[in-house]
């Protein structure tokens, strides 16, 4: 299909009638005065079997749409209109029924032409089936398909969910919005409209309008108000994606957020999708806020325009992250966030990186943050800040073979204590390495970030026998990783370092005529 449209579609209820109303006082149904002629009946209601067929004519009728928009069940497509045309029919007796039994009547027979004309279509170009509705062979047939569908619009939904159809498949974008700006409001609460409106919600020319449409009824509670919610939600992500093209940054991450909002919104006023779906949805639009916020941060030249603009990227990340622990492209994005408060080329504030990723770190709990903060820490020289920070990265990722070593590290290296502590840690760290280099199955990249971190780990350990007088295991270590790593230069320099510091041998003197002296 031109674009792919998934249609939930809800049955429509019948509509309700008044009841008949016995006069009040007697308890009896008025009687004719003597002589005058019989009244003529007026029905109130229909029939309750011309009812039930109308509405299961409806039910039907629904069916085949859903049908219509799977291929997987495109059999079974014109038995079920066979089926809805079949009830249609039977409730065209009732004089209540008749009008709108009529249109189920034509909207069958419509969408059975249309399955037929559409797998002609297909067969004559699967690469444009635009272009085989518009041509020659098939115009006529199009055209007539589309006067019968505007002859029986206005009276039940599904007419207009098939007619938007056809004419959005044919790339009529235009006519296909007006029909779903007319049927809407007609029909606020009817599933299958709000799912076409979303389906096709990148063809509509101008979803400004529409959005402004659906406002009324996102008020109150109950599935009328979640399905305008939910539609108005896509309609804007819609308009966000538009105005990102268009490099209006701002502007989209305004549509981006009120989407979000939407999916929230629409999942709590009524169940019509998972709390978790909604979650999910409303992540991904808070990260693509996010993201315009940041591009327009990175395109800036302001820094306090840029400060702001990081801080609204700020705000929609951690939404996002609300809603989705450890959301991907939102973690990815409080990176960049991060990377370019301390870049020098842009504001070159590593301070102001450290309190970001201290705040990121005690706001989400997530390990790649509290490292983070430990590594802005170090290179600020808040050495006991960046300690407690690896401890708890540690704590959260405690296989990390790199941010193990990295916790020891501030021990051997900046605070000088607890150096039992470290050695503990630089073993588990070499292990942990180690242990993932001998899977074949591990990607290259994981390899090389393991083999350079217990490669680490091994230097580390060295080093700090050497600062104990435990030459004989820190040339131990030296020699391990240089089996492994034998160009690694600053393995060699630690070798050379320790041979150094090997206490020399005690010579004996030589005995006379050569021989060396004897004990005795």
């Amino acid at each position: 299909m031109r674009r792919a449209l998934m249609l939930v579609l809800a049955a429509t209820a019948g509509c309700a009638y008044p009841e008949t109303v016995t006069p009040t006082g007697t308890g009896l149904a008025a009687t004719p005065d003597a002589g005058s002629p019989p009244p003529v009946s007026t029905p109130t209601a229909p029939e309750p079997q011309l009812l039930a067929a109308y509405e299961r004519g409806l039910d039907n009728l629904s069916d085949a749409l859903l049908q219509q928009e799977q291929w997987q069940l495109w059999s079974d497509v014109l038995e079920t209109a066979s089926a809805a045309r079949d009830a249609f029919s039977a409730a065209s007796d009732d004089p209540l029924l008749a009008t709108r039994a009529a249109a189920g009547v034509a909207t069958a027979d419509a969408l059975a032409d249309w399955h037929q004309l559409y797998l002609d279509s297909l067969d004559a170009d699967p690469d444009d089936v635009v272009g085989a509705l518009q041509g020659a062979t098939f115009a006529s047939h199009y055209e007539g398909l589309i006067g019968a569908l505007r002859s029986a619009e206005g009276q039940i939904p599904q007419t207009s969910v098939l007619l938007a159809e056809v004419l959005f498949q044919g790339a009529r974008d235009d006519e296909g919005s007006a029909v779903l700006s007319a049927a809407l409001p007609r029909w606020p609460e009817h599933a299958a409209l709000h799912e076409s409106a979303r389906a096709w919600r990148n063809a509509i020319p101008d979803p400004e309008p529409l959005v402004a449409l659906l406002s009324p009824y996102t008020n109150g509670d109950g599935r009328t108000a979640a399905h305008a919610l939910l539609t108005r939600a896509w309609l804007n992500a819609s308009l966000g994606g538009t105005e990102y093209n268009d490099v209006d940054l701002e502007a989209a991450a305004d549509r981006y957020d009120d989407a979000a909002h939407g999916f929230v919104a629409a999942a709590e006023r009524a169940a019509i999708m998972s709390p978790d779906e909604a979650d999910l949805l409303a992540a991904e639009h808070y990260a693509l806020a996010g993201w315009s916020h940041y591009y327009t941060a990175e395109n800036g030249e302001d820094p306090e325009r840029v400060v702001a603009a990081l801080a609204r990227a700020e705000e929609s990340f951690g939404n996002a992250l609300t809603r989705v622990h450890a959301h991907e492209q939102s973690v990815l994005g409080i990176n960049y966030v991060g990377d370019l408060m301390v870049n020098p080329a842009r504001l070159d504030d590593m301070e102001a990186g450290r309190v970001f990723f201290r705040r990121m770190a005690e706001r989400h709990d997530l390990a790649e943050w509290w490292n983070n903060y430990a590594f802005f820490s170090r290179e600020t020289e808040h050495y006991e800040d960046s300690y407690a920070a690896y401890q708890k990265c540690i704590a959260l990722a405690p296989d990390n073979a790199r941010w193990v070593n990295d916790t020891a590290l501030i021990l051997v290296y900046h605070l000088n204590r607890d150096l039992d502590q470290a050695e503990e840690l630089l073993l588990r760290a070499k292990a942990l390495g180690q242990d993932v280099c001998k899977n074949p199955f591990i990607d290259d990249d994981v390899f090389d970030q393991n083999f350079e971190a217990y490669g680490d780990a091994m230097l580390n350990l060295s080093l700090l026998y050497m600062g104990q007088g435990r030459i004989d295991d820190a040339a131990s270590e030296i020699d391990a990783l240089l089996d492994v790593a034998p160009g690694r230069l600053d393995a060699l320099a630690m070798k050379q370092q320790i041979e150094a510091a090997r206490p020399r041998a005690t010579e004996e003197p030589e005995a006379p005529g050569g021989s060396s002296a004897s004990n005795g």
